[in-house]
This record gives structure tokens, C-alpha cells and sequence, in this order.
């Protein structure tokens, strides 16, 4: 039966109602089931290939972390498909042959809150991808500004603290491919933050850098966690000088 559909939807793929089918990826890819879940993995690596008629790629938010998960699977295949899945997806997200259309930017936005919150996963390899995805929204957030000299867009202005979140967290991880990936978004969080026209979110960035520091946090007040946060903080102090003399930092 799942090689029949397949089957029907390589011969005329307008003939899939999208909304159900990615609901449907959506609700299985949650289920520990191998078979389930090598499924998940190879229907959306089929339905990649039909971007033109019935773009996946729009609908990442919906499942990209169900993929993720899957990267702490019990089994090497599904790590691995999922793996090659996600590359893929991110390539076709960020990467597009005709430059990069409002629609993708959404997208981003839209799945920024699911990496941040995959980022402080338990398994290594999870928080590694989401890491790995995190530099990947950046790095377009940043091209964006330098080519374009566009500002960046309010919402992403906002999700500031949690990409924040997401990278301090990881500083002090055991893997160290992890901790320097996290050093390294944070250097490319603070240079886009210095390139912002408007007034940044000091309010939330000052709870999420005094959390960080605190050595209650994940962090326990690791010395080079204190030495990025005060760098966050000599920075907002110059570029939102008022906001930040008002407010009672510790």
C-alpha cells in the first residue's frame, strides 16, 4: 500500500491534499516505532522532490522536530536517513538556486523557537544539529543585512533572547564540538546584534543573560559564560544607554 501511494503521487502529485499529508508526517514522526519512523523519513525525502508543485520545505515548522528527535534514535538507519533528511531540508531552506524569497525568511522565523528549544535537548547529537541550524538562520540573517543592506525584520529582532538562550546554553557542553559552535553563534549573534537600527529587546536580553550567569543555570557561572555575557551587556549599554541605566541589573 505505501509503495502504491508513492506510486501515485510521483505520477501526479497535485492530486495530494498538503495540509493532511504533512499533519499526518506531523503526528507519526512522535511515534518510537522504526518502521514508523523510517516511513516519516522516507516520504518526506520523496515529497522533497516536488517542491515545484507541492512545497515541504514551507511546512518545516511542523515537523522538523519530530526529525530531530530522531537523531537519538535507537537504531544507526534512522539516525542516519534522519541526518541526510535534515541536510537536505536545511540546504533546500537556506540555499535556494534564485536567492532567498520572503516566503523562506517566514520560514525561519516560524522554526527558530523549535531548534532554540531542541538546542537544550539531552542527547548530544539533537542539540549538535540544532546548533547546526541555528548557525545556518544566523548566517542568512546576517548575509541578508551585508549584500542587501536590508534591516532585519522586527520579529527576528525579538527572537533575539532566545537565540541567546539557545547558544548560552551549550557553552559549557561536554561535547566539545558543541561548546565551540556555541562560542562561535554567539560571535555571530553579538556582530549582527551591533547592525541593528532599532532598539533592541534589552528588557528580555537582560533577564536571559542574568540567568545565565547566575551559577543556578546550566551554565554554573562558567568563566566564559560571565566573560559573553558582560560582552552582551557592554554592548547594550552603548547602544541602549537609557534603557539600560533605568533598570536594576542584578
Amino acid at each position: 500500500l505505501d509503495r502504491l501511494m508513492k506510486d501515485i503521487i510521483e505520477k501526479s502529485p497535485q492530486s495530494v491534499h498538503a495540509e493532511t499529508m504533512i499533519e499526518a508526517l506531523r503526528e507519526r514522526a512522535k511515534f518510537k516505532n522504526p518502521y514508523v519512523r523510517q516511513l516519516v523519513i522516507a516520504w518526506i525525502t520523496l515529497l522533497l522532490g516536488f517542491t515545484e508543485r507541492m512545497d515541504i520545505v514551507s511546512y518545516l515548522p511542523q515537523y522538523l522536530e519530530g526529525l530531530l528527535n530522531m537523531l537519538c534514535d535507537q537504531s544507526r538507519d534512522i539516525r542516519h536517513n534522519a541526518e541526510t533528511t535534515l541536510k537536505k531540508i536545511r540546504e533546500a531552506l537556506v540555499n535556494p538556486a534564485n536567492g532567498l524569497p520572503e516566503s523562506r525568511l517566514q520560514v525561519i522565523l516560524d522554526s527558530t523557537e523549535v531548534v532554540v528549544r531542541c538546542s537544550s535537548h539531552s542527547d548530544a547529537a539533537v542539540r549538535s544539529e540544532a546548533l547546526v541550524w541555528l548557525n545556518a538562520f544566523i548566517s542568512v540573517q546576517t548575509l541578508i543585512v551585508a549584500e542587501t543592506d536590508r534591516p532585519l525584520s522586527r520579529r527576528w529582532i525579538e527572537l533575539l533572547p532566545r537565540l541567546l538562550e539557545g547558544t548560552l546554553n551549550c557553552f559549557e557542553d561536554k561535547d566539545d564540538d558543541i561548546a565551540k559552535m556555541a562560542v562561535e553563534n554567539n560571535g555571530c549573534l553579538l556582530e549582527m546584534a551591533k547592525h541593528v537600527r532599532t532598539e533592541l529587546p534589552v528588557d528580555a536580553l537582560i533577564e536571559q543573560l542574568k540567568q545565565s550567569m547566575q551559577p543556578s543555570t546550566r551554565s554554573r557561572g562558567l568563566p566564559v559564560v560571565r566573560t559573553d555575557c558582560l560582552q552582551w551587556m557592554c554592548l547594550l549599554l552603548s547602544g541602549s544607554t537609557d534603557n539600560m541605566l533605568r533598570m536594576k541589573m542584578m
